[in-house]
């Protein structure tokens, strides 16, 4: 409970009144400077006796998941006890789901509250709790109540279909025949993560000492592990769109039938999106999104060795610290984001270690980048 301005204003004036009164002997200004007062008091006492909820019960129908840009519509019913009379009733909402359109239906004692929200950031969110405020008659306190609990939904980034099929070849280490395989499994490869555990060959893993998988002959696929540079999701000019090309390339290569890896920060995620699909992929981004790793740290995956049949497709800033060994020429895949000066060195540093890279001023349209990025030609600026 808080006093508005008109209610500070009245305590003014009544103190000001009384005291007036008293030092002029005036007993008129004194009893009005008295009534103002109880005035006040008295507005205080019938707001806080009748403006305590009852038993409210508050059901919200919301979105679990959405793509940012999707407009959706939000409803809460709101049960009382008995009528509520003279609220304002207010769902909060973060500024990223832009919420508008509000309006208050009465159905009986019960309320019902509607209007939509657009997420304009990618990320996990928190749609209220319900705010009632009311005011008494003078408009000299305002009471304010939190009801229900607050409802998580998922704002995934927009999607824009790549071409991808044809871009990565597909590749076969062949090692022998498996013992007891079925004649469409011909070939074993080193287990890479994200494989399907139910295709690892337990005797040649065995025999070897490290996990070896069963793959059909002619339908290998590289695997793409996408990297998402953390100090890119710091920098709010970047940052969706760098979650948007990201999730953009992982789903169209999914779409190719290529496993998927998502990898930001210091620590790897792995997906195997032959069992979790695209849900997961765009949930492992919203999470990458609600909590950013520290710009200083490194992805891990940009520092470790080359792994057979993985392809990395790197999305990061000018000032990111590349530290891995070479790769071959060409099978890796780097969009460096910052102004001109400042990319030349990173820009270099990969290209030196066997990376294609394709450095931007300022993000340019998905499609653009893409086309850029996986041509033949010499890419720049």
């Amino acid at each position: 409970m808080r006093i508005t301005a008109r209610g500070w204003a009245v305590l003014a004036a009544a103190f000001g009144l009384a005291g007036t009164g008293w030092r002029l002997g005036v007993g008129e200004l004194v009893m009005l400077g008295i009534i103002s007062l109880t005035l006040a008091f008295a507005s205080l006492l019938t707001i806080a006796a009748s403006a305590r909820p009852h038993q409210i019960t508050v059901v919200r129908r919301a979105p679990a998941q959405l793509f940012c840009g999707q407009k959706t519509a939000v409803t809460l019913q709101i049960i009382p006890r008995k009528r509520l009379d003279g609220g304002v009733l207010t769902d909060l909402t973060p500024a990223a789901l832009n919420a508008s359109g509000a309006q208050t239906l009465a159905r009986g004692n019960a309320l019902e509250l509607k209007y939509a929200i657009t997420p304009t950031q990618t990320g996990h969110w928190a749609l209220g709790p319900l705010r009632w405020q009311q005011s008494d008659v003078f408009g000299l306190w305002v009471v304010t109540w939190m009801l229900g609990e607050a409802t998580r939904i998922v704002a995934w980034p927009r999607l824009t279909s790549l071409p991808v099929a044809g871009k990565f070849a597909a590749r076969q280490v062949p090692v022998g025949a498996a013992s007891g395989a079925s004649p469409d499994d011909v070939t074993l490869r080193e287990y890479v993560p994200g494989d399907d555990l139910r295709r690892i060959h337990w005797p040649t893993t065995a025999r070897k000492g490290f996990p070896m998988v069963r793959e059909n002959a002619g339908t290998t696929k590289k695997s793409l592990r996408v990297l998402i540079d953390p100090a890119l999701l710091a920098n709010q000019k970047t940052r969706e769109w760098a979650l948007e090309h990201g999730a953009s390339v992982a789903c169209s290569a999914l779409d190719s039938e290529h496993r998927v890896e998502i990898v930001g920060g210091s620590q790897v995620d792995f997906i195997d999106c032959q069992i979790t699909g695209r849900q997961q992929i765009l949930t492992q981004i919203a999470q990458l999104a609600a909590s950013p790793v520290s710009p200083g740290k490194t992805p891990a995956v940009a520092n470790s060795r080359p792994v057979p049949g993985v392809i990395t497709y790197a999305i990061v800033s000018s000032n990111f610290a590349f530290k891995g060994g070479s790769t071959t020429s060409g099978s890796n895949h780097a969009v460096v984001v910052g102004s001109s000066r400042d990319t030349g060195q990173t820009a270099e540093n990969l290209r030196n270690s066997g990376w294609r890279v394709l450095h931007l001023a300022k993000p340019i349209p998905h499609q653009a980048a893409w086309a850029q990025q996986t041509t033949r030609e010499p890419v720049g600026v």
